[in-house]
């Protein structure tokens, strides 16, 4: 039995499909194949790639396309072009079938909703025995004219029991971003992975955004959690077969909500048995004994850490983003814990393109980046609307959303072409003070059309672009070339970025961390040793 599984993702960016894989080769006379076709989201994909897949899929008995609601629209092209070519069953999965199997089983022969490896495991199972399968928990299946919808399989509370992720290269192939063509995996495909191994260590989520497509599934707020040793066994077995890696990214979301002894013993057998520098996907603010915690997993070998904060207007954050508890005086409490403890890089979340958050609010949203206590890097997004969630519905009742086909092409990496976002891409790269932060977003200043005039031929000096867009990047000369325009502009990025750095960090983050104290935080001036290294 041959079975292909189709994933629109890097080979590091997709820890579930890696893991289902692991799990499929259980099966007797069974191979598994597994084709990494990361493209632009929302694109379609050129010809020749689409006719390689089809090709490589060729004699399978069974195909599976996992996708996010960005690779929607060309999961369709694919699906379209199996289905011209071969006849046996096409089965959807991840995020997008699993907030919106209505719309994807008209295009799917089956969608496999909420966590998979189960459901995907019984399918291919009885399909090999021959067995019907039109009644697997887990599974939609599409008969004819009619739709059998299975209920929900529980979700499993044992994480042991699955097997670690297959990161092997034999049966795997990667879409090659230079000739568009898919082409069988070689060694040198997984030198990032070594570079940032990436495993998870829980799954759920105590909150409950309303943009996040978790909200969709209510019983993903029980958190699970792996023991340590299945953890530490994990790493080592990659380790041994491949040395030379370098750190471990935990794509976990909330690894701070896990209880104090876990972290304890976790971050003390990590040293000791691994002792690797590592990585998280996000800690939450709200999280008890958030300072403590980081202290803890920093000393245990954390060095980078991301929070999502979404918006610096506490109105937003609760009456829109439903984030319990997160006021800015938590936020920035949390923030001056991993500015005193965090030995790596600091990433904050933030959200713009919100119609929810009037202009005044996206101001102080604005300000209060500017507050936070540097350094640290900042991921700003668009605000996307995904099926099923709270925000999408809300958008639907007042009219934002018309057409939901538009709506999927949508991209977080898209911004609107405002003043206010051009001022907030700036802040991603530079130090701005927040009292000229406060002078730049106050009204009757951005408002001037002399201002304006200047504010935008600065933008561009530094940008080489009209729009707030996330491609713009620091200025390198080897590679931009010497030309007399790329110097004025390497150099006025480098003078307002090394100017605003200094001032920052030695007026603007002591006073932030002594605000904090002064209102009954315990938190450590950060280390000017830290600093430095930064």
């Amino acid at each position: 039995m041959l079975i292909s599984l189709i994933v629109n993702a890097e080979i590091t960016d997709c820890y579930g499909v890696n893991v289902l894989a692991a799990q499929l080769k259980r099966l007797r006379d069974v191979r598994v194949q597994l084709f990494y076709i990361f493209y632009n989201f929302n694109q379609f994909y050129p010809e020749q790639t689409v006719e390689d897949l089809v090709h490589f899929c060729k004699g399978s008995d069974l195909v599976g396309l996992s996708l996010l609601s960005s690779g929607y629209q060309n999961s369709i092209q694919i699906n379209d072009a199996l289905k011209r070519a071969y006849d046996g069953p096409i089965v959807w999965g991840g995020k997008h079938p699993t907030i919106d199997p209505e719309d994807c089983i008209q295009h799917a022969d089956m969608v496999a909703l909420s966590e998979g490896e189960d459901t995907f495991y019984e399918l291919a199972q009885r399909m090999q025995s021959g067995q019907p399968y039109k009644n697997i928990q887990g599974l939609w299946v599409r008969d004819n004219s009619d739709i059998i919808k299975n209920p929900l399989r529980p979700l499993e509370t044992n994480l042991d029991r699955y097997l670690f992720p297959d990161y092997s290269l034999e049966n795997k192939f990667i879409f090659d971003k230079d000739t568009h063509r898919v082409r069988p995996a070689i060694n040198s495909d997984l030198d990032h992975l070594r570079r940032w191994y990436p495993t998870m260590i829980t799954r759920g989520c105590p909150n409950f955004c309303t943009f996040c497509t978790n909200s969709v599934d209510k019983r993903l707020r029980q958190m699970r959690t792996r023991s340590i040793d299945n953890v530490i066994a994990e790493v080592k077995e990659f380790l041994y077969q491949h040395p030379d890696t370098q750190r471990v990214f935990f794509r976990d979301d909330c690894i701070s909500a896990m209880p104090m002894e876990f972290i304890t013993e976790f971050s003390e057998r990590w040293k000791k048995e691994v002792n690797l520098p590592c990585s998280c996907s996000g800690v939450i603010a709200t999280s008890q004994h958030f300072r403590e915690k980081i202290e803890i997993l920093t000393n245990g070998g954390f060095m980078n850490f991301k929070m999502g904060i979404q918006s610096g207007c506490e109105r937003v954050r609760k009456k829109v983003f439903a984030r319990v508890g997160e006021t800015n005086e938590v936020i920035m409490a949390a923030a001056n814990a991993l500015n005193t403890h965090c030995q790596g890089k600091i990433n904050y979340y933030m959200i713009t393109d919100n119609p929810w958050e009037s202009e005044n609010e996206l101001i102080d949203s604005i300000r209060f980046t500017s507050r936070l206590p540097r350094p640290f890097s900042l991921s700003l997004f668009s605000l996307n609307f995904y099926p099923g969630t709270a925000l999408y519905n809300r958008a639907i009742k007042h009219q934002i959303i018309k057409n939901k086909a538009e709506a999927l092409i949508d991209s977080i990496m898209d911004f609107q072409n405002t003043y206010l976002n051009k001022v907030f891409i700036l802040l991603k790269h530079f130090e701005f003070p927040p009292v000229l932060v406060h002078f730049m977003t106050r009204k009757t200043v951005y408002a001037g059309e002399k201002y304006r005039k200047i504010f935008d031929a600065i933008f561009r000096l530094l940008c080489r672009t009209d729009v707030p867009t996330r491609s713009i990047q620091r200025p390198e000369l080897r590679k931009d070339g010497f030309s007399p325009a790329n110097m004025i502009r390497w150099l006025a990025w480098t003078a307002a970025h090394r100017g605003f750095k200094v001032y920052h960090r030695k007026f603007v983050t002591p006073r932030a961390v002594q605000e904090s104290t002064s209102k009954g935080r315990d938190f450590d001036l950060p280390r000017q040793q830290a600093w430095r290294k930064r």
